[in-house]
């Protein structure tokens, strides 16, 4: 459990590093490193949605869903939308 939250942080700040130096360095724009920004992005997105839903799905009970029928549907829908 540990260890996810540690790879969850580590993502989270890495993805967010990646937009801030292509948008405030000048030389960084080119279309590989806005390539890579929308990569950055999306990583962020599948790990600030997904993960979570998957750490509550592995520590609940079998066959139970705690997180109500939003969540239940939202990590399917981003993952069509940014993957």
């Amino acid at each position: 459990m540990v260890f996810c939250f540690v790879i969850l942080g580590i993502g989270v700040v890495g993805n967010v590093m990646v937009p801030i130096v292509i948008l405030k360095t000048k030389d960084m724009r080119n279309s590989t490193n806005i390539f890579l920004m929308n990569l950055s992005v999306a990583d962020l997105m599948v790990l600030l949605v997904c993960t979570p839903t998957v750490l509550v799905e592995v520590n609940s009970k079998p066959e139970t869903w705690v997180l109500g029928e939003e969540m239940c549907e939202s990590p399917s829908c981003f993952l069509m939308y940014f993957l």
